[in-house]
């Protein structure tokens, strides 16, 4: 069953087409402080697709959005 999952993620994940594949793990948090690191977390539990809200990151060029975009869908 895990190797099901795994092959079922890998093919998901290359539908999706995202141009590079990135992690929390990999964030540096301490390089951007005014990101909530708790709030990232929280994101990354999906709890706002149960609830059917939104997720939208502004900011300037460089602080981490597409890389904490890719995370959260990976």
């Amino acid at each position: 069953i895990a190797e099901r999952q795994k092959r079922n993620m890998e093919v998901r994940t290359k539908l999706a087409h995202l141009p590079y594949r990135k992690t929390l793990e990999d964030f540096d948090f301490a390089f951007q402080p005014s990101i909530d690191e708790r709030l990232i977390r929280e994101l990354a539990t999906m709890i706002f697709v149960t609830r059917h809200e939104n997720v939208l990151f502004l900011g300037p060029p460089g602080v981490g959005k597409s890389h904490l975009a890719v995370a959260l869908a990976v």
